[in-house]
This record gives structure tokens, C-alpha cells and sequence, in this order.
């Protein structure tokens, strides 16, 4: 507790972050719960009314109850989010690893592969990714895993590389320790701290991207929430007539932004040593 305190108060902008991160999990969390309609049920005597004691934040188009597709969207960006970069994590810092650790021919070719992907804007590597593969929640998760991976790998492997030239790693190999133990016992565990920074660090990155891939229509498909497809089609056609049809996804998609860019931002700071130490 006397840790957490003193993180806050060293960090009130990263603990501000993380308050806006858990509100959004736990909306996304309870969705159900806390919605006031299906969020996919039209009510067409009821278009496009403003906010009103039935309708908390309005409804769209067709009738749909805005609160309730709002809770439902921000369940699928936080599932989206978590989910692909949990994947590209695993992923991508094993292939750091074990490419910083050995080296050689494998190193090589793996680096050229992920120079190719980091080539490509992340959104048009992830349209590319759903259009072969089809539109769907898995397919999109596993796009945005795929787009985000490659620069996962290649901080996991800088740090490898740095930190299989340290003093402990050569005495572990100068008493007989085999590779297996090497990267088991030392090597994984020094890595965890920038893992987890650069995780959380693309969190955001991964919610904006379902987000427009959703805009685009490539990503979650009508009539399911989501609070790309809620802004899909409607910023140009009924930003007059209805704002609030764009204010709120809008607003929801800056503050889960806004929150896990600068709670990564704080993580990155309390477990950088050098940051500690000043």
C-alpha cells in the first residue's frame, strides 16, 4: 500500500490513467447489466431523440438505444484490445527472445521479415490481414495481433541482446549452466519489465485500430456495437440532425485512449530503474 501511495502521488497523471482504465473495464465488464435495452433492438417510433429519462444518451437511426450500444462497444474495443495485444506479447517476446539470445542465421532472416511488416502503416497491414481472412471477431483480433507483434519482437530482442552481455549470464554459462537454464533463469525474467511496458504501451494503438477497422466496415459488422461501426456512416449524414450519434462514441474512444496511453506512460516510468532512482 505504502508503494501504491507514493506511485500515486510520484504519478497523479498515470494514476489518473489508471482510473480511467479500470471505469472502462468495469463498463465493459457489466455491459449487460448496466444497458437499459438490447443493444441491437430498434425502436423506429423513437429515432434519432436526444437525451432524454428513457433514452440516456439518445438513440441513432433506427431507434437503438445509444447507452446500450455505447456499453457493448466499449466491451468489444477493451475484449479487442486486451486480447490481440496479450497475443502479440506472447508472441512476439518469445520470438524476441530466443532470436536475441541465439542469434545467427535465424536472427537474420527474422529481423528482415519484421523490417517487411514494419514497413506497412499499421492499418493498411491489418485491412490487408481481414480482407484475406474475413470479417470476425477472431479474424480481427488476430489481424491487429499480427500488426502488432513485430515491434514487440524487436524490443524483446534489444533487451535480450543487452542482457545476454551481462556478468550473471556469463558465470551461469561458466559453471555449466545449459541454454535451457540461461534463458529460463535469467534471461526471461530481466525482460518482463519492458514486456510489460510495451504491452501496455500498445494497448491503445490496438483499441484505435479495431476502431477504425471497424469505421472502415472491415470490422465488427452492423447491427452489433461497436464504437467504430456507431461513428461508421453517420458522421456526415446525421452530425447535424443528431450530434450526440458521434459526441458520445467519440468521447469514448478519446477517454480509452486518453487513459491507457498515459497509465502506459506511468507504468513505463515506475519500473524503469533509472526512473526510480531519480
Amino acid at each position: 500500500m505504502e508503494w501504491t501511495g507514493k506511485s500515486v502521488r510520484r504519478k497523479p497523471l498515470g494514476a489518473v490513467g489508471g482510473t480511467l482504465v479500470l471505469f472502462m473495464l468495469t463498463l465493459a465488464v457489466f455491459a449487460t447489466v448496466l444497458q437499459n435495452f438490447d443493444p441491437v433492438e430498434p425502436h423506429y417510433s423513437d429515432r434519432l431523440i436526444n437525451t432524454n429519462g428513457t433514452y440516456w444518451l439518445g438513440t441513432d437511426q433506427f431507434g437503438r438505444d445509444l447507452f446500450s450500444r455505447l456499453l457493448h462497444g466499449i466491451r468489444v474495443s477493451m475484449l479487442v484490445g486486451f486480447s490481440a495485444i496479450t497475443i502479440a506479447a506472447v508472441v512476439g517476446g518469445v520470438i524476441g527472445v530466443i532470436v536475441g539470445y541465439w542469434g545467427g542465421v535465424v536472427d537474420l532472416v527474422v529481423q528482415r521479415f519484421v523490417d517487411i511488416l514494419m514497413a506497412f502503416p499499421t492499418i493498411i497491414m491489418a485491412l490487408v490481414v481481414v480482407t484475406a481472412l474475413g470479417t470476425s471477431l477472431m479474424t480481427l483480433i488476430f489481424a491487429i495481433a499480427v500488426v502488432q507483434s513485430p515491434n514487440i519482437s524487436r524490443i524483446t530482442r534489444s533487451v535480450t541482446l543487452s542482457i545476454r552481455e551481462r556478468q550473471y549470464v556469463d558465470a551461469a554459462r561458466s559453471v555449466g549452466a545449459s541454454d535451457r537454464r540461461v534463458v529460463f533463469r535469467h534471461i526471461l525474467p530481466n525482460t518482463i519489465s519492458p514486456w510489460i511496458v510495451i504491452a501496455t504501451a500498445e494497448l491503445g494503438t490496438a483499441i484505435l485500430t479495431e476502431t477504425t477497422l471497424s469505421f472502415l466496415g472491415v470490422g465488427i459488422q452492423e447491427p452489433n456495437a461497436s464504437l467504430g461501426t456507431m461513428l461508421a456512416g453517420v458522421a456526415q449524414q446525421y452530425r447535424a440532425e443528431a450530434p450526440w450519434m458521434v459526441i458520445w462514441p467519440g468521447i469514448a474512444i478519446g477517454v480509452a485512449v486518453f487513459g491507457l496511453n498515459i497509465f502506459g506512460d506511468a507504468v513505463r516510468d515506475l519500473l524503469d530503474p533509472r526512473q526510480r532512482d531519480r
